[in-house]
C-alpha cells in the first residue's frame, strides 16, 4: 500500500515537468493563447484514452483481508466535452488484485476426529461498465487538473481458499469512483497524465450477505484529442 501511495506522488510530482519541454510558438501573447488553444479543452473536444496502473484495497470483506497486495488496472474512456469545464462519456475498466492471505487461523475437523488448521487465500477481481464524467480546472491550459467521476455497473468476483480446496462466488452490483487527475499535452493531439482514484462496488454473497469492498488505484493515462 505504501508502495502504491509513492509510486503516484511521484507520478503527480513529475507530469508538470514536461511543460518545460513545449515552448510556445511566439513570445507575442496573442501567438501563446492560439498555441494554448489547440492544444487544450474546448468546446465539443473529444478524448479517447486508455490508461493502465496497480490498485491496493483499503478496507476488509467480512472482516477478512482482500486486496491489501495490491493488483493490476487497466481499461478505456471516450470522453466528450459539451462544455471545456464539464466532460462526459462512457468507461470500461477492470482490476485483478493478487491473492492475499489472511492470518488468522482457521479450523476444519473432518467425521473422523482429526482437526486441520490453515489460513484462508483470497483474490478478487471487478469489471466495471461505466458512465464517466470529469470537472477541469483550466481548460485551455497546456497542463490541466481536473476532478473524474464514474457511477455504472461492477461485475465482480471473489475466490475463497482453504483447506487444499476453493470456492468462488460471483456478484453483480452497483460500482462508482471519485478521485483527481493531472494531464499535459505533448501537442495538438496527443496527451499524457495520471489519475488517482477512490473505487467502490456492492457485493452479494450467495447467503443473502451484503459487503461493499473499497480500494484506490493509481493511474497512467495516454489520450488522443479529437
Amino acid at each position: 500500500m505504501k508502495k502504491l501511495v509513492y509510486v503516484l506522488v511521484f507520478l503527480l510530482a513529475s507530469v508538470p515537468s514536461f511543460a518545460q519541454y513545449f515552448p510556445t510558438t511566439s513570445n507575442n501573447n496573442y501567438y501563446e493563447l492560439r498555441f494554448q488553444n489547440t492544444v487544450g479543452i474546448e468546446n465539443g473536444s473529444l478524448l479517447l484514452s486508455g490508461f493502465i496502473g496497480g490498485g491496493a484495497s483499503v478496507n476488509k470483506v467480512d472482516g477478512v483481508e482482500w486486496g491489501q497486495d495490491g493488483g493490476l488496472s487497466a481499461g478505456a474512456q471516450l470522453m466528450g466535452f459539451p462544455s471545456k469545464y464539464l466532460g462526459v462519456g462512457v468507461e470500461i475498466s477492470g482490476s485483478s488484485f493478487f491473492e492475499t492471505t489472511d492470518d488468522s487461523l482457521y479450523y476444519y475437523t473432518n467425521g473422523y476426529g482429526y482437526t486441520y488448521y490453515d489460513n484462508m487465500k483470497v483474490t478478487a477481481s471487478v469489471l466495471n461498465i461505466m458512465f464517466a464524467s470529469r470537472i477541469n480546472f483550466n481548460p485551455q491550459h497546456r497542463v490541466r487538473a481536473y476532478l473524474p467521476m464514474g457511477l455504472g455497473v461492477g461485475l465482480a468476483r471473489f475466490e475463497t481458499k482453504m483447506f487444499n480446496h476453493s470456492y468462488t462466488e460471483d456478484s453483480t452490483g452497483f460500482a462508482y469512483y471519485v478521485g483527481m487527475g493531472l494531464e499535459v499535452s505533448l501537442n495538438s493531439r496527443f496527451v499524457l497524465g495520471v489519475e488517482t482514484r477512490y473505487n467502490g462496488f456492492n457485493f452479494k454473497f450467495e447467503d443473502g450477505e451484503k459487503v461493499y469492498p473499497q480500494y484506490l488505484t493509481a493511474l497512467l493515462k495516454v489520450s488522443a484529442k479529437f
